[in-house]
């Protein structure tokens, strides 16, 4: 299911929250998983399971709904931050923290 934040209208413009109105994204990694945040939502995720890494967008329902959308398997960390931040909308060069 979609989160509040993407359902809410600003009240002022009448418009919905984008990207470009949050803070920008940025990756954190807690045991083993690297989400993919911005100030107001958590946007994807990725981690690594016998040597790929799986993708995560956790701002599109999968297609049972029953979850996020599985971007895929990647090769490489890399590979699967790109193919997130590239599904969200946001600058795959997201700052780590």
């Amino acid at each position: 299911m979609p989160s509040a934040a993407l359902s809410k209208t600003n009240s002022q413009t009448g418009q919905s929250p984008s990207l470009a109105s949050a803070s920008p994204a940025s990756w954190f990694a807690v045991a083993g998983i690297h989400a993919l945040v911005d100030s107001d939502r958590y946007l994807g995720c990725m981690l690594e399971e016998d040597g790929r890494w799986l993708a995560f967008d956790a701002m599109h329902i999968n297609p049972t709904r029953t979850g996020f959308s599985f971007l895929g398997y990647f090769n490489t960390m890399n590979e699967a931050r790109h193919a997130v931040a590239r599904s969200v909308g946001v600058s795959s060069g997201a700052q780590s923290r």
